[in-house]
């Protein structure tokens, strides 16, 4: 008798029985599962045909996550020495119907796989909960794609896993941010190289876990308390945008509890810094170069050197600084100077360590910041 064949017929005979007909989805159309009941639970291989893989190839032992490698294509699934499994899509993935066959329709022996990665393919189609099946992942990285839109709900399916969500360098302009707090252990969020153009107040009031976020190259406009909720915030990347004024609270981070926090807002058009923008924040970098800067008025940076007991460092080079006596504060403070770089002036034709108070003409009857 050939149990190994037997099984196998029966499972593709019990995999077609179940395929219901679906409409091909088109570019920019929603993702819809291919079955029209999504599975009560997640269909696992014969215990019997586990063991003979495994028996097969006694160096495969962690790969017995991993479903046979004809059912994922064009997909993969790899496995790691810790005994973790991923799966990976790349550019032979053609539509947005196969990627949700693929993942709704093949018989995983596990439900939990560490990543996801699709990578490098053309679909334009819609993010949205549907897509997943039965699986869950620690990090989902779809880098590179032409994904326009990331629906209502999308990521709930791994609420009690996602740590690492990789968006980067798709077309998304229709981004749902309360999706984010639907997701309490993500740690890392990165959304650079899209054409998103906001991101609303609060929007990550609950999303405490997070540590990380990028979402440089966009097309971006900030406001107040944008990124309120993120007290664990050590990396926060907005270069690259289309920033042109920080708003009053657009930083404020209340009970802060990370040691550094660095804010890289390098290659934006901000001419415009409000006090207290930066209100709230730990020891930080804030990176400000290549902007529109013309003056560094005190009252917008004393307040966070002296919250941060100066344990912060303002980047400001590459702006065109009109230097007089509104920097008198920086340049006859050594403490102050010393929490900026060698910023240039070009009016001075000097550095800040070398322009000195009467470069800056008679200063005595100014008022401060």
């Amino acid at each position: 008798m050939h149990l190994p064949r037997i099984l196998w017929t029966g499972l593709a005979v019990a995999t077609l029985s179940t395929l219901a007909t679906g409409k091909d989805l088109h570019h920019g159309t929603k993702l819809h599962p291919v079955l029209q009941q999504k599975p009560e639970g997640v269909r696992t291989l014969p215990a019997v045909l586990r063991t003979i893989r495994d028996a097969t190839r006694d160096d495969e032992t962690s790969c017995s996550l991993c479903p046979a490698a004809l059912s994922l294509s064009p997909c993969k699934c790899t496995c790691k020495d810790s005994g973790q499994a991923e799966l990976v899509c790349g550019a032979e993935l053609t539509s947005c119907s196969q990627l949700t066959e693929i993942l709704n329709k093949q018989v995983f022996p596990t439900s939990h796989y560490y990543k996801l990665t699709v990578d490098g393919t053309q679909l334009d189609c819609v993010i949205e909960r549907d897509l997943w099946g039965p699986l869950d992942f620690e990090k989902i990285v779809f880098a590179k794609n032409q994904f326009t839109t990331v629906d209502n709900h999308a990521f709930i399916s791994f609420k009690d896993t996602l740590k690492t969500l990789n968006l980067e360098n798709n077309k998304i302009s229709n981004f749902f941010f309360p999706v984010i707090n639907e997701l309490p252990n993500l740690r890392e969020f990165v959304i650079r190289g899209n054409e998103i153009n906001f991101i609303p107040g609060y929007a990550f009031i609950n999303s405490s876990s997070i540590r990380v976020f990028k979402a440089s190259r966009n097309q971006l406009v900030l406001t107040s308390d944008t990124f309120s909720g993120l007290p664990l915030l050590e990396v926060l990347d907005l270069s690259y945008n289309k920033i042109s004024k920080l708003s009053t609270h657009v930083f404020r981070i209340p009970n802060h509890q990370a040691d550094k926090l660095e804010i890289d807002l390098s290659y934006n058009e901000i001419q415009e810094i409000a006090p207290n923008a930066f209100s709230g924040v730990r020891g930080c970098m804030i990176n400000l170069r290549n902007n529109k800067l013309i003056t560094l008025p005190e009252k917008t940076y004393r307040p966070v050197i002296d919250f941060t007991d100066t344990r912060v460092a303002f980047s400001v080079t590459e702006n065109p600084l009109d230097c007089d006596c509104d920097i008198s504060w920086i340049v006859q403070n050594a403490t102050v100077s010393s929490c900026f770089d060698n910023f240039h002036c070009p009016n001075l034709n000097e550095g800040l360590s070398t322009i000195t108070s009467s470069d800056l003409g008679n200063c005595t009857f100014r008022k401060r910041g």
